[in-house]
């Protein structure tokens, strides 16, 4: 639990959902289908309580409707409809050949619940996310499915259970939080001491109950629910690929129509993705808004091919300039000098500090046009964490000046090879002007000639 965040309220639900009986109570009553036993499960019971405390307060029954309203829609009643009948089918077939019943009805909710729908509403991570599809297969037949099965076999009685999935509930919550602010480190820690002291109690106990009740255990029932998700998952992954697919197409002809004007046909460029793509996801989302600008303007199906085909080798060109300019940045670091065209070899921080000390001029000029002035607290407000998340490393400097008056602002910080770059404006906005050199310069824009007006065009061995 501790190690995968991702997944911590997924498989608290998956184990309180999934609470299954008692060996002895399955010796005593082999027939029963622990239908009964699911709906007295503690997360259940949980959800439940929850669920009636929302209907209960007036507000939450007021935000009920628009959820109601929302899964109604088409793109998301479709979709589930899908799901459902093809889950249905798989299970037709397990039944067709004596591979499902009764019996496994709980660890069947359990999966859909769990992992096809989880993966469906991860859409989006499945039309981005490299590995997407690998990362559910292995999820299957991963080591921490065999020791979860193991610890779902003997649960504890069940006020011992809600008492116990409460308490997994809370701190997953408290864990995930914690774990998304650096400020919460500390407490990040504790939490996830006491989940993984929790956690040893589980397994322990369940351990030993496994130990003393091996002789009792049905091991063909507990094997076919074992292997249950492992089935339901290789099955529903053609599913999941193919509706990411038509999601894939779907969004790119969208973006088509956009660039065009009504009533613009666009069977052709469409017929052109279906030719070069495939059912590749890679390969769509591979496609430029400019590449779809270009294909949606074509009249036949060779100019759209084009389009594509051209489109793919300027990214190809754009993705291997970054690769090389990422290459020099590693081949000439603590080099001293410059190139043939007079910039800096040593280039380690340039287009950070760059998009950083410009980002800042956007924030200045956004509060300027609110307050009539430049603040001189902006960078306190900003917090050293803005910067860090652009790219800068963790205790990187930037120095602010503000004019008295409020009206004049410049910024300069000194990247790790000593290079300094500088950020101003001696106006309202938009005035910007720009420096780099070898030091900083003594004042402002407007004071100092070092500085260049964003106007004026760059020197060739000028670095903004």
């Amino acid at each position: 639990l501790a190690g995968n965040r991702d997944h911590i309220a997924a498989e608290l639900f998956r184990k309180g959902f999934g609470h299954d009986e008692h060996p002895s109570t399955r010796e005593a009553n082999p027939h029963r289908l622990g239908v009964n036993q699911t709906f007295s499960s503690p997360l259940l019971i949980w959800f439940g309580a929850i669920a009636v405390a929302l209907i209960i307060i007036p507000a939450s029954r007021r935000a009920f409707g628009p959820v109601l309203a929302a899964f109604a829609k088409r793109q998301i009643l479709t979709p589930l409809t899908l799901l459902v009948v093809y889950t249905l089918t798989v299970v037709g077939g397990l039944i067709l050949i004596n591979v499902w019943d009764a019996k496994l009805i709980t660890p069947t909710i359990v999966w859909f619940l769990t992992v096809a729908l989880v993966s469906l509403f991860r859409l989006n991570r499945a039309l981005t996310e490299r590995h997407f599809f690998r990362n559910i297969a292995f999820g299957a037949v991963a080591w921490p499915v065999a020791v979860q099965f193991a610890l779902d076999m003997y649960p504890f009685e069940l006020p011992t259970e809600i008492a116990l999935q409460g308490a997994f509930l809370v701190l997953g919550i408290l864990y995930a939080f914690s774990a998304s602010r650096p400020e919460h480190h500390h407490a990040h820690q504790f939490f996830t001491a006491v989940i993984a002291v929790l956690v040893l109690v589980v397994v322990l106990r369940s351990g030993l109950e496994i130990t003393a009740q091996w002789s009792r255990i049905d091991l063909l029932i507990e094997a076919r629910k074992f292997a249950l998700p492992i089935t339901m998952t290789a099955a529903f992954l053609p599913f999941m690929y193919a509706f990411t697919v038509y999601a894939a197409y779907e969004s790119a002809v969208s973006r088509m129509r956009a660039t065009v004007p009504a009533g613009t046909p666009l069977a052709k460029p469409a017929l052109a993705l279906v030719v070069r793509a495939g059912l590749s996801v890679r390969k769509l989302n591979a496609v430029t808004q400019r590449t779809r600008m270009t294909m949606s303007r074509a009249t036949t199906l060779a100019e759209a091919m084009k389009a594509f085909d051209e489109g793919q080798a300027a990214e190809a060109a754009r993705l291997q300039k970054a690769i090389d300019k990422q290459q020099r940045l590693v081949a000439n670091a603590a080099l001293v000098g410059v190139d043939e065209a007079g910039q800096q070899l040593d280039q380690r921080e340039f287009a950070e500090t760059r998009d950083c000390l410009s980002y800042l001029h956007l924030c200045h000029a956004g509060h300027y046009r609110q307050r009539g002035r430049y603040r001189d607290d902006l960078l306190d407000l900003l917090g050293p964490d803005t910067f860090t998340k652009r790219g800068l490393p963790e205790g990187a400097v930037i120095t602010m000046h503000i004019a008295e008056d409020g009206q004049q602002w410049w910024a300069w910080r000194q990247t790790v090879t000593g290079w300094v770059f500088a950020i101003g404006a001696s106006e309202a906005p938009n005035d910007r002007w720009e420096y780099d050199g070898p030091e900083v310069p003594s004042s402002g824009p407007g004071t100092d000639p070092v500085w260049r007006h964003f106007m004026v065009p760059a020197e060739p061995h000028q670095h903004w």
